[in-house]
């Protein structure tokens, strides 16, 4: 006879360097950091007994997918599909053996910044019936569990506006369930969530504060209800997660890494927003009754191709150009190196250019902004830098603004982060205004590439916009 306990432990945000970098790191991830968490090497120090995610563990993933389980994508309500990219990375940090988050840079892939939960597992065993094949499997089942759990401590004042706070730990089950984030979380075959919109067959019902959670864990279930009703709505819709397993000290680990993304946890940016099901899918996604049937949720939107991104119908504001639209806001000459080209990602078009030192660009766009209030707020969705981040960020991206009876000097665009990020820009006037927007490096500099998914304007200040 043997007994055998497992401690578990799950860790959020913190940034380390991984154990070393390889001599040979792709492009790709060259551009976000030198010490990207897909080029560093195996810890030698850590004595891997198994190691990555089966095949016959993300078949049972996407055969959950397609029955529509697990609602990971909330805003939209999208089912989540398996992403080989995030996985790479993901399976990288696990056998680095580091419970610890490596930095956010050092995960980032180029469709956006990335989101990240860890789960530990320790064991002690006792007597000589223990078995390391059998201490080293994987249980996701108890792994993702423990992430969503601490929704217990959660409390409906946060949902509005992310924020740290002191008290429980919370910041794995926001990040589960963020609403901006695009490819998340895990599942195994014996459990499923379910979220609050009254057609689910689990469960009608909804949470008092306007908040529903339905968790069901084989056969436990953790309900609250009242007479809201509200769907949590997501956009996350990949995930790509590693596992180790190694021995430390006489006891052995189990460590779980899962990377998905846009990442979430945004300061003063809600968790999730409320509305109708279905009312704010993607067009390129059916939902309930347009998906022809084999939907176990009618709340669900599911896209059509899931190596596309999602697409949203065009917001109704003063200006809007994105790479994936093609319409009259759009219209732009380029003076200078005119080298842009489009890419096609998962996380969303956008337009990219390369530039050698010495060489500019600027786009000039034709449509004018005519503001209908006193001020008005240029919102850009961009990423930047060297294409070897090693070199350091030593190009230029500047706003340019013409007024026919007026005068603003330029404005440098900077950014905190070389992945995606969004700029809100309020500017202090309400008459007709042309944007131009120029990207420079200087001589003697490498290469640096700028990559733009929005531009977009709306009336008022920017601390009413909502990203």
């Amino acid at each position: 006879m043997f007994a055998t306990m497992w401690r578990f432990y799950i860790l959020s945000l913190f940034c380390l360097v991984g154990w070393s970098n390889s001599q040979s790191c792709p492009a790709q991830y060259k551009r976000f950091t030198p010490r990207h968490t897909f080029c560093i090497r195996r810890n030698p120090r850590c004595d891997i007994k198994r190691s990555g995610v089966s095949q016959k563990e993300i078949e049972d993933f996407e055969n959950i997918r397609e029955k529509g389980g697990v609602p990971w994508e909330m805003n939209t309500g999208q089912l989540v599909v398996w992403d080989e990219q995030l996985a790479a990375v993901a399976q990288k940090w696990a056998e680095n053996c580091d419970f610890n988050h490596d930095c956010g840079e050092c995960r980032t892939v180029e469709n956006f910044a990335v989101g990240q939960n860890l789960v530990i597992q320790g064991s002690t065993c006792q007597g000589h019936g223990c078995k390391e094949d059998k201490l080293t499997q994987p249980n996701w089942q108890k792994a993702i569990k423990r992430l969503y759990e601490e929704v217990l401590g959660y409390q409906k004042d946060w949902l509005w506006s992310f924020e740290e706070h002191d008290g429980p730990q919370t910041g794995h089950f926001t990040q589960v369930i963020w609403s901006r984030s695009w490819r998340i979380v895990i599942w195994s075959r014996s459990w499923r969530i379910v979220c609050g919109y009254t057609s689910f067959k689990e469960c009608h019902i909804v949470l008092p504060f306007l908040f529903y959670f339905c968790f069901k864990f084989v056969s436990l279930f953790v309900i609250w209800s009242r007479s809201w009703r509200i769907v949590i709505w997501s956009r996350s819709w990949r995930i790509g997660c590693g596992y180790t397993s190694f021995k430390e000290g006489g006891k052995y680990k189990r460590f779980y890494v899962c990377n998905y993304g846009p990442g979430g946890n945004v300061a003063e940016q809600p968790v999730y927003k409320n509305g109708q099901p279905c009312s704010a899918c993607p067009i390129n996604s059916c939902c309930g009754s347009s998906c022809g049937g084999g939907l176990s949720y009618p709340g669900l939107c599911k896209i059509l191709d899931p190596n596309t991104a999602p697409k949203y119908r065009k917001p109704s504001n003063l200006f809007f150009c994105g790479a994936s639209s093609n319409d009259e806001d759009c219209q732009a000459s380029v003076t200078g190196a005119n080298k842009w080209k489009k890419v096609k990602s998962v996380g969303g078009n956008y337009d990219s250019i390369v530039l050698k030192g010495g060489e500019s660009s600027t786009v000039t766009f034709n449509k004018a902004i005519i503001p209908t209030k006193n001020s008005f707020c240029l919102l850009i969705k961009f990423q930047k830098g060297p294409v070897d981040a090693s070199r350091g960020d030593q190009s230029s991206f500047t706003a340019n603004f013409k007024m026919d009876y007026s005068f603003a000097s330029p404005m440098q665009i900077r950014s905190r982060t070389l992945s995606f990020t969004d700029i809100k820009i309020h500017l202090r006037w309400g008459v007709k205004t042309k944007i131009a927007f120029t990207f420079s490096v200087p001589r003697g500099a490498g290469r640096h590439v700028l990559d733009i998914r929005e531009i977009s304007a709306y009336d008022g200040p920017c601390d009413s916009l909502s990203i």
